[in-house]
């Protein structure tokens, strides 16, 4: 089953109780994100509720710079089903907060059910507001730990 794990040391960076609050909710949503990467059929669910249309991301191994909803989706589709069936999303400090935008880091650790090694991989978030929305607008993600 996927989990979600807050580094219980972010709470250092946090300057007021409404970054703390944003935090908390972005903690909720990426609770939701690790519960749909189980599915597999929640691509397009995950790209229209966790990202803007205009996102970027960069990724090792992808070769090239996927930007927007329609590059996405295809790339994010081969991972859906397959990643997130027992993995632990770790927010890791400093996390930056802002009014409109965060930038946090995240540790993902996905375990196999056989004797294989866990994979790691470790991204970079930015998260926008806009209007009372908060989604993501740049992903940069690689194997290997953050923390």
């Amino acid at each position: 089953m996927a989990e979600w794990k807050l580094e219980t040391k972010m709470h250092q960076q946090v300057q007021s109780t409404a970054q703390a609050d944003v935090l908390l909710h972005l903690q909720a949503r990426l609770g939701e994100f690790s519960v749909l990467m189980t599915r597999d059929d929640a691509a397009e669910l995950i790209v229209d509720s966790l990202y803007w249309p205009d996102i970027v991301v960069t990724g090792e191994g992808f070769g090239r710079i996927i930007r927007g909803r329609e590059e996405l989706l295809p790339v994010l589709s081969e991972y859906v089903g397959v990643m997130g069936r027992d993995c632990t999303w770790t927010m890791v400090e400093p996390a930056v907060v802002t009014d409109d935008a965060v930038s946090m880091f995240l540790q993902i650790e996905c375990r196999h059910g056989d004797a294989q090694p866990s994979d790691h991989f470790c991204a970079l978030y930015v998260w926008l507001r806009r209007g009372s929305e908060w989604k993501v607008i740049h992903e940069q993600a690689c194997v290997g730990k953050v923390l």
